[in-house]
C-alpha cells in the first residue's frame, strides 16, 4: 500500500497544471480627422488606435479587410511580444467617390485577444461636388374634389453623391400628398410623381425635401385645394383676335421681365391666343446664380406646355397656343432681322407635338400664317439647351407690317410633357447689320461663332438656324472654307 501511494502522489505532481501567463490586449480609439468627407485622391490620418499590450507571448498582427479596405492604410502592422503601448494610425486615401467601409483586425495566436473594428469614410470630388436640383417648373397648384386624386410630376437631378439620397414629404399636411419614390440615385434624373389625395375640403400646404450626404438639401413648397368640384367648363386663357396693325414698330426688344410665373402671359403689344382648347402661353422665371452665391436673379421668359395634371392618362385633348409679337414695321426698319432664344424641356423622341415659328401678316385684311422652315429642338437630347436664332428677312417678300408668331400644337394631358420657352426677342436690333462672322448673332465674333460654324459643317446643326450666317465666304455652301474664314476673322487675319 505504501508503494502504491507514493506512485499516485508522483503522478499527481507531474500532471498538475502550469500557471497561465496573464497576457492581455486593450484597444482604444480616437478619431483624428474631424471633417465629414475627404477629397478624392488625398490622404488624411483618419483614426488612431492605442494598443496596450501586457506580457504577450506571441506577436499580434494588424491588417485591413472589407470591400473598400484597400483605401485604408496602416503605419504599424504588428504588436511585438512582451509589454508595450503602440499607436496604430489608420490613414484614408479614397480613390473613388462614395461611402467606404473597412475593418481593422488585431489577430493573435491566443483567440481570446482577437478583435476588430469597422471604419467608415466618405469621399467626394471637389471638381464635381454633390448637388441636388429639383425641377418643378411644370407644377401648378393642385386642385381636385375631396376623395379624388390628382397627380403631377417633378424631376430630381443628382450629381456626385457619395451615397444614395433621400426624398421625403415633410409632413406639414399628413396623408394629403404622396410621392412615388423616396430614394435618389447617386447620379441621374428621377421623375417623381406627386399625388394629391385630400379626404375633406380645404386648402393644404406641404413641402418636399431632397437630401444626401455632403449635399445641400433642397425643398420645394406645394399647395392643394380640395372642394366639391363642378362641371363648369374651364375658362379660356389669354387674348382674342384680331391682331392690331396700328403703330408698327421699327425697332423692338423684350426679355419678358416681370411676367407672372405659370400664369397666362400678358405683355404689352403681344397677343396670347388659345387657338384650340383653352390654354395659352404662360409666363415663367428661372433662378440664376450671381457673383454672390447667396443672391440669385430671375431670368423671365415666355413658356408653353402640353402637360396638364387634370387630364388623366389616355384622355389627352388637342390644343394649339399661338403667341404673336407686336406689329413690326418692315418698310422703315434699317435692319431686317428678328432674334430670339428658344429652349425645349421634357422633349420626347416622337412626333406628338409641334413647335413652329411663323411669319404672320394681315395684308389682305385676313389672318395669314406661314410657318418658317427652320430647325427647332424636338428630341430628348436637345432638351435643356437655349438656342439662339437670327431670322434675316432682307430680300424676302414681306408685308410692310408683319408679326412673328410662336405656335405650339400638341395633345394636352398628364402623359404629355413637352415644354418650350422663348426669351430675348428683338426686331431690328440696333438698326445695324450684324457683323460678318457673328454666326450666333450675339454681337461678338468669337470662338462661339467658330463652334457654331463647325457644327453646321459637320452636320451637328442646321444652317437654317443661323439664316445663312455660317456661309462666311458667301459661296452658297457650308464647308471647311467657311471654318477657315471665320477663324481668320476671330484671329484678326
Amino acid at each position: 500500500m505504501k508503494k502504491f501511494l507514493n506512485f499516485l502522489a508522483a503522478v499527481i505532481t507531474v500532471i498538475a497544471p502550469i500557471a497561465a501567463h496573464a497576457e492581455s490586449l486593450e484597444v482604444t480609439s480616437e478619431k483624428l480627422y474631424t471633417g465629414t468627407s475627404v477629397a478624392k485622391g488625398t490622404t488624411v490620418e483618419y483614426v488612431k488606435y492605442t494598443v496596450t499590450a501586457t506580457d504577450l507571448q506571441t506577436p499580434v498582427y494588424i491588417y485591413m479587410t472589407g470591400s473598400q479596405g484597400r483605401m485604408f492604410g496602416l503605419n504599424v502592422e504588428q504588436i511585438p511580444v512582451g509589454t508595450s503601448t503602440t499607436d496604430v494610425i489608420v490613414s484614408y486615401t479614397p480613390t473613388a467617390v462614395g461611402k467606404h467601409t473597412g475593418r481593422i483586425n488585431f489577430e493573435s495566436s491566443n483567440a481570446e485577444l482577437n478583435c476588430g473594428y469597422a471604419i467608415n469614410g466618405v469621399c467626394i470630388d471637389p471638381a464635381n461636388p454633390p448637388t441636388i436640383t429639383i425641377d418643378a417648373s411644370s407644377l401648378v397648384p393642385f386642385a381636385c374634389k375631396a376623395g379624388e386624386r390628382q397627380q403631377q410630376s417633378i424631376k430630381v437631378i443628382t450629381k456626385g453623391l457619395p451615397d444614395y439620397g433621400a426624398l421625403k414629404v415633410d409632413g406639414k399636411s399628413p396623408g394629403n400628398f404622396l410621392i412615388s419614390n423616396t430614394m435618389l440615385m447617386k447620379d441621374g434624373t428621377a421623375t417623381i410623381t406627386i399625388t394629391f389625395t385630400p379626404k375633406v375640403n380645404g386648402t393644404y400646404n406641404e413641402s418636399i425635401t431632397a437630401s444626401a450626404l455632403e449635399a445641400t438639401p433642397v425643398t420645394i413648397n406645394i399647395t392643394g385645394t380640395a372642394g366639391d368640384g363642378g362641371d363648369d367648363p374651364e375658362a379660356k386663357e389669354g387674348d382674342e383676335l384680331p391682331l392690331v396693325t396700328d403703330n408698327a414698330l421699327v425697332q423692338y426688344s423684350t426679355s419678358f421681365d416681370g411676367v407672372a410665373r405659370n400664369k397666362p402671359l400678358a405683355v404689352e403689344g403681344w397677343k396670347n391666343l388659345a387657338m384650340t382648347g383653352t390654354r395659352a402661353w404662360w409666363g415663367y422665371g428661372f433662378e440664376v446664380e450671381t457673383a454672390n452665391p447667396e443672391v440669385t436673379e430671375t431670368d423671365y421668359c415666355a413658356k408653353v406646355t402640353c402637360y396638364d395634371s387634370k387630364v388623366p392618362a389616355g384622355a389627352a385633348k388637342e390644343c394649339s397656343m399661338l403667341l404673336v409679337s407686336p406689329a413690326l414695321n418692315f418698310k422703315d426698319a434699317v435692319s431686317k432681322e428678328v432674334t430670339f432664344r428658344l429652349m425645349g424641356q421634357f422633349l420626347t423622341n416622337d412626333d406628338s407635338y409641334l413647335m413652329e415659328v411663323c411669319y404672320i401678316d394681315m395684308a389682305d385684311g385676313s389672318l395669314y400664317i406661314q410657318p418658317i422652315e427652320m430647325q427647332i429642338p424636338c428630341t430628348a437630347d436637345e432638351s435643356g439647351t437655349w438656342y439662339p436664332y437670327v431670322l434675316d428677312f432682307t430680300g424676302q417678300e414681306v408685308a410692310d407690317t408683319f408679326f412673328i408668331g410662336f405656335r405650339f400644337t400638341a395633345p394636352r394631358g398628364i402623359d404629355c410633357s413637352a415644354t418650350y420657352y422663348i426669351d430675348d426677342f428683338t426686331w431690328s436690333k440696333g438698326d445695324a447689320p450684324v457683323a460678318k462672322g457673328d454666326v450666333n448673332g450675339d454681337g461678338a465674333v468669337d470662338v462661339a461663332d467658330v463652334n457654331a460654324c463647325i457644327n453646321v459643317v459637320l452636320g451637328l446643326d442646321d444652317a437654317s438656324r443661323y439664316n445663312g450666317r455660317s456661309d462666311i465666304n458667301g459661296d452658297g455652301a457650308n464647308d471647311v472654307a467657311d471654318v477657315n474664314a471665320i477663324i481668320n476673322l476671330v484671329l484678326g487675319l
